[in-house]
């Protein structure tokens, strides 16, 4: 909240822009109502809502958690936590701010059900739509999220840095592999990935150079020479969206990412024992 005053960068008025989304369906309804059917059918209001729940979670969760985490390492707070008895060490501290974090986006989830059942008693074919899919993919993806903000929170320790590049990250895994698939190939995006993942850890100024040159060039000679091998990969499949827009992925993509989050976590775990 205190990044939401005059002259601050980085807040989201998420709760706004998620309000709006439930209404989507509940003012198509009142139209079908008054014979003014003059929009799409209903499963399309009600797939945007998901949609758009969705694209808020990842970037609320992701945002959010970069910028605590980055105010505890700037500040200092993470070791002062990992010194303190019965404070559940960095695994409590990482899983409070997660749950913080998460609380008003899983309120929010839990309004879309209400929603489902609302239009399912006004008689909508909802379990036609198969909307559970939105509700698992959301509240994965809300995990797996929140994992990558801590990571980038930890490793830049900076909270602008922090919340533009959890940002970043975001819309390209929403929306950016989809948009740079059309002209580059999934192992050249994959590379270039790897390449921004080294660049976000954080060395000491006289190793900074040399560590991250050395991973990159490893990213290089070991991924290029095998690139015929990953000719089918298709980052654009690993986007939330698509796990919802095609319900064919979602069952694996929402595996993949409770997967991911919890490596994430262990990834960060160890690192927030060094400092």
């Amino acid at each position: 909240m205190a990044r939401k005053a005059p002259g601050r960068t980085g807040g989201y008025p998420g709760l706004f822009w998620a309000a709006i989304a439930l209404s989507l369906p509940l003012l198509h309804q009142a139209l079908v109502t008054y014979r003014l059917d003059f929009l799409p059918d209903r499963r399309s209001s009600l797939e945007l809502a998901g949609f758009w729940l969705i694209g808020l979670t990842c970037l609320r969760a992701c945002m959010g958690c970069a910028a605590s985490m980055a105010e505890e390492v700037q500040h200092h707070s993470a070791q002062l936590v990992r010194q303190l008895p019965r404070s559940g060490g960095m695994m409590g501290l990482l899983m409070t701010k997660i749950a913080v974090t998460s609380l008003p986006i899983v309120l929010e989830w839990a309004l879309f059900g209400g929603l489902i059942g609302l239009l399912w008693l006004l008689g909508v074919p909802v379990q036609d739509y198969n909307p559970q899919r939105f509700v698992a993919v959301g509240l994965t993806s809300m995990f797996f999220f929140s994992s990558l903000g801590l990571w980038i929170g930890a490793r830049l320790g900076d909270p602008e840095r922090a919340v533009n590049n959890a940002r970043v990250a975001v819309i390209m895994t929403l929306v950016g592999w989809a948009l740079l698939e059309g002209v580059l190939k999934g192992p050249l995006l994959l590379i270039a990935a790897l390449i921004w993942v080294a660049f976000m850890f954080r060395s000491s100024p006289r190793v900074a150079s040399a560590f991250q040159g050395g991973v990159i060039s490893a990213v290089v000679v070991l991924l290029l020479p095998q690139a015929y091998m990953l000719g089918d990969l298709r980052l654009a499949q690993l986007s939330p969206l698509m796990a919802a827009f095609h319900p064919d992925l979602t069952r694996d993509d929402c595996v993949l990412y409770c997967v991911g989050a919890v490596a994430i976590l262990l990834l960060n775990l160890r690192q927030l024992r060094k400092l």
